[in-house]
């Protein structure tokens, strides 16, 4: 859930008050919130805008990563303008991969530079093609509008992610869910050409992108500002760079 700061600021003046008068006992906040039916946000005149990085990990369909998604995309026509939102992705480096220049265990892409930082457990979704979704998503933010392009990361999880070894084609899957969210197939073919160009170097057209060694240069922008921003678990917001930042945690 999202809210005003003021409406924060009012919690935390309360804990901190209480934690210095725990003496007489600590009561627990509870907070109600009510959805009006012509509710409206209101903003000064006079305002920032805002700016929202928001990381998840692809694969973390048990976790809180797609829950807290469904929020801030639920919230931001109220915002408008006032807020850009970006959505990135974690990973994880092998390091042992990489130094030894061998080809990547099956959790990692590019001779073990970008790996799936949740487990191989039986999700429909894991390791290399866990990535390789992150990077699908990445491109095709490029080519839409970012109300569609949340409905599909949405859709996608929602309809192609499952935990419990359940046999989804996770290609077929992706398909419908492109057809439901009215992505074309002129769309399809210019996020197959930016995932495959992304990857630095020659190789062959027929050439599997999971079995690359090569870097990538999306990839290696993400894992650089993630490093950056200091961002190690998922998910996670930032907002303004760096003037408030927050990693949601809970199963």
């Amino acid at each position: 859930m999202v809210i005003a700061k003021k409406d924060a600021d009012v919690i935390l003046d309360y804990l901190k008050k209480a934690s210095l008068d725990s003496k007489e006992g600590f009561y627990p906040p509870e907070i109600t919130y009510t959805f009006e039916e012509n509710r409206f946000v209101y903003f000064p005149v006079k305002t920032e805008k805002v700016t929202i990085d928001y990381w998840i990990a692809t694969s973390d369909i048990d976790g809180t990563s797609y829950a807290y998604l469904k929020e801030i995309a639920n919230a931001l026509p109220e915002f408008k303008d006032r807020v850009k939102f970006n959505l990135h992705y974690m990973f994880w480096e092998d390091e042992y991969s990489k130094e030894k220049k061998e080809t990547a265990s099956s959790r990692c892409l590019s001779n073990g530079h970008y790996c799936d930082p949740e487990q191989i457990d039986g999700r429909t979704l894991s390791g290399k093609q866990s990535v390789l979704e992150s990077l699908r998503q990445i491109c095709l933010s490029k080519q839409i509008t970012q109300d569609i392009f949340l409905n599909y990361v949405q859709r996608f999880a929602d309809s192609c992610l499952s935990l419990n070894n359940k046999k989804i084609d996770v290609d077929q899957c992706r398909e419908e869910v492109y057809r439901e969210c009215d992505i074309y197939e002129n769309i399809i073919e210019e996020v197959d050409a930016c995932m495959r160009n992304s990857f630095e170097g020659n190789f062959e057209p027929s050439a599997k992108l999971e079995e690359l060694t090569l870097d990538n240069s999306l990839l290696r922008s993400e894992l650089q500002l993630q490093s950056k921003l200091e961002i190690t678990h998922y998910p996670s917001l930032y907002a303004n760079n760096g003037t408030f930042i927050v990693t949601i945690f809970g199963r």
